[in-house]
């Protein structure tokens, strides 16, 4: 039987196409890929993202007689949709989906959200605060 928590308390991240046009930053998804890239902005690969993951309620999720296969998913998801970017503008066009990454790493790069940053302090009081609040 192999289970996979689906978001325990993970902080979802989005990003949008739009924020991603920079010539600078398109250079850097010819060379590196969209996958190094979400990694690099805060998308954590090692938590995948599966149906529902960014709307689920944290529970682990079982695979054992499953037809969900946690190899056909990634640790991110697209979606065409009309959102506002970072840049506050309404765009209808790609967004990537994840959860924010919680590794020593991302969180003293000074750009982990205060989400974040709570989440990875563990602390089973605050966790639940959090999760009964619905952060």
């Amino acid at each position: 039987m192999m289970s996979y928590q689906v978001n325990s308390m993970k902080h979802p991240i989005f990003v949008s196409e739009s924020d991603l046009e920079a010539e600078a930053i398109r250079l850097v998804i010819e060379r590196v890929g969209i996958e190094s890239v979400l990694h690099m902005i805060g998308f954590d690969k090692d938590v995948k993202v599966l149906p529902d993951a960014l709307v689920g309620d944290g529970e682990e999720f079982e695979f054992e007689d499953s037809d969900i296969n946690p190899d056909d998913y990634t640790f991110y998801q697209v979606d065409y949709v009309e959102h506002i970017n970072r840049s506050g503008k309404r765009v209808r066009c790609n967004r990537y989906c994840g959860f924010e990454r919680v590794d020593s790493e991302w969180l003293n790069s000074g750009n982990a959200s205060e989400m974040a940053i709570l989440l990875s302090k563990n602390d089973p009081s605050l966790l639940s605060e959090l999760k009964s609040l619905g952060g």
